[in-house]
């Protein structure tokens, strides 16, 4: 993926055939189209993009224009010759996280990210800390390209005292994609029943939540939430066997 001029991302899907003919059709499976055939959505890296702006081309590096404005179907190169990569490229919005916070402190991760400290959210509970070093699996709900280190430490409520309760501001009205990371590493908690306890994202509720049961020990894993802000995105955990615990608190902006 790169960034062009305009400060959007510019996405490359690329077919190789040495015997490609022109006139070939080929199709990603990726792509999603509208009624009309024209690209409503891609998915890159595990990561879903609208597009807004469509600019497809075709030819070894993109400097050809195609005959459509379509990612399937029949492609002419520009000069009629056939060539052996066709690349089909379009342009997305950048899309930045609202906010990205750690249990175990900030940091910048290799992408460049900036992670604050979890604790610069936190309004009530939820004060101590545990490290379990790194999960030995990564379960299929965590995005491509999570850093490891929101593994390393957990945030975790203790049984007197309030509840563990995070505020995110976020302007009203806006939908947001909250994803909470969790990775139970204590020996302590290892089996089903052994840690359970509620979620509460704004007006949703995940009742008895059991991070063993949902997705096994020593595994790193992802549980997102599609919200309407009312201002403020609340997160709450409330006990109910044991102390609830977190890893990271992930926010992204959606399409109203």
């Amino acid at each position: 993926m790169d960034t062009d001029d305009d400060g959007k991302n510019e996405l490359v899907f690329e077919k190789t055939d040495t015997d490609l003919d022109p006139a070939s059709n080929f199709s990603f499976p990726t792509i999603t189209l509208d009624e009309d055939d024209e690209i409503e959505s891609l998915e890159w890296d595990s990561y879903p993009y609208t597009i807004t702006d469509i600019v497809v081309k075709a030819g070894p590096d993109c400097e050809h224009t195609s005959v459509g404005q379509k990612m399937s179907g029949s492609v002419t190169p520009s000069n009629g010759k056939a060539i052996g990569n066709i690349r089909f490229c379009a342009t997305a919005p950048v899309i930045r996280p609202l906010y990205q916070a750690n249990a175990g402190g900030g940091f910048t991760a290799s992408n460049g990210d900036q992670w604050d400290p979890l604790t610069d959210y936190l309004v009530a509970g939820g004060n101590n800390t545990s490290s379990h070093g790194q999960p030995s699996s990564i379960d299929s709900s965590v995005p491509s390209g999570t850093p490891s280190q929101i593994w390393e430490t957990e945030r975790w409520d203790p049984g007197s005292g309030d509840e563990m309760q995070y505020e995110f501001p976020v302007p009203e009205g806006e939908q947001a994609e909250v994803r909470l990371y969790f990775y139970d590493g204590y020996g302590g908690t290892s089996f089903v029943g052994d840690r359970v306890f509620d979620i509460s994202v704004e007006d949703q509720t995940v009742e008895n939540f059991d991070i063993i049961e949902a997705y096994g020990d020593q595994t790193g894993a992802m549980k997102s939430f599609t919200v309407t802000s009312d201002g403020t995105i609340d997160v709450d955990f409330t006990h109910v066997v044991e102390n609830p615990q977190i890893n990271a608190i992930e926010i992204l902006p959606l399409e109203s």
